[in-house]
């Protein structure tokens, strides 16, 4: 899922064709949708469910799908969730808008001493935080951290 390039393109008033003032490229959201249906004993657990869904996608968040575990994504809610309060079965659609790449799950990974990999399987760049914890009573010298960009 690749969304598409944002244009940066402009015209310059006696100038031929247009230029690119892209700094960094730039990419559209993702939009992602997912199809959801509910089934609930009564239609008042069916209003405490319905209340309970609105609850827990109030606010933006990580998207994560049982079919790729180690990839989430940063994405929002952005459309209502019509569900209909009198009806104890039924079928509702979710709209996400999400930043344009797949990030990898966050994980705390033990550095042992010698060469250590650290795989990423996110599909954009991102930050990485290494804390070093010394749990001896005598300092530590000559750490090295080398840093490779991953190879697609």
């Amino acid at each position: 899922m690749l969304t598409a390039k944002r244009s940066s393109l402009t015209t310059v008033p006696g100038r031929s064709g247009t230029v690119d003032l892209t700094v960094l490229p730039a990419r559209d959201a993702l939009e992602i949708t997912v199809e959801c249906g509910y089934a609930a004993d009564t239609v008042q657990q069916m209003r405490r469910d319905a209340r309970e869904i609105a609850s827990l996608f109030s606010e933006p968040g990580e998207l994560i799908f049982s079919d790729e575990p180690e990839l989430r994504y940063q994405a929002e809610l952005y459309n209502e969730i019509p569900l209909e309060p009198e009806l104890s079965i039924g079928f509702f659609t979710l709209k996400f808008s999400c930043f344009p790449f797949a990030l990898g799950r966050l994980r705390t990974v033990p550095i042992e001493s010698g060469s250590n990999k650290i795989d990423y399987q996110g599909s954009a760049e991102s930050p990485c935080l290494i804390v070093l914890q010394n749990p001896n009573k005598f300092g530590i010298s000559n750490i090295q951290v080398t840093v490779i960009k991953r190879r697609r």
